[in-house]
């Protein structure tokens, strides 16, 4: 088995029983600024610290892969409702210092078998930094 990262208990792998994988991964950041009105002049903008980071990535799941993709989206709902926080990890080392907070989980279902289950669905995970508070 060779294991890619890992999202919390979301083991990102691929070994010949099972293949749980992410692509088009998106890392997006900025930093942030004030804007003060100056009066009969240009505003002065402010730098006032960094943003909160965001990373996107895409999830195929598929029953013909090993994985159950239901149980799957349950875990990944569950992330999303709970506000967990958890490390993510890619190549054996975190991708920061933060965790990461589940922000969305949008789902496109491809495929169900002929007893209506769930066999293939596409994911979009939208995570979102949580810092470590100043002075920790």
């Amino acid at each position: 088995m060779a294991v890619i990262g890992s999202l919390g208990e979301v083991i990102f792998e691929v070994s010949s029983q099972r293949v749980r994988t992410f692509d088009d991964m998106t890392r997006n950041g900025s930093s942030r600024w004030v804007t003060h009105d100056i009066h009969r002049n240009k505003p002065i903008p402010e730098f006032v610290g960094p943003g909160l980071e965001e990373i996107s990535l895409s999830i195929q799941l598929k029953a013909s892969l090993g994985v159950d993709p239901e149980a799957e989206l349950k875990t990944l709902r569950t992330k999303r409702d709970t506000g967990q926080r958890d490390l993510l990890v890619i190549g054996n080392k975190p991708v920061s210092t933060s965790q990461w907070v589940t922000e969305s989980v949008s789902e496109q279902h491809k495929n169900y078998d002929g007893r209506g289950r769930l066999v293939s669905v596409n994911v979009e995970l939208r995570l979102k930094e949580y810092p470590k508070k100043a002075g920790s």
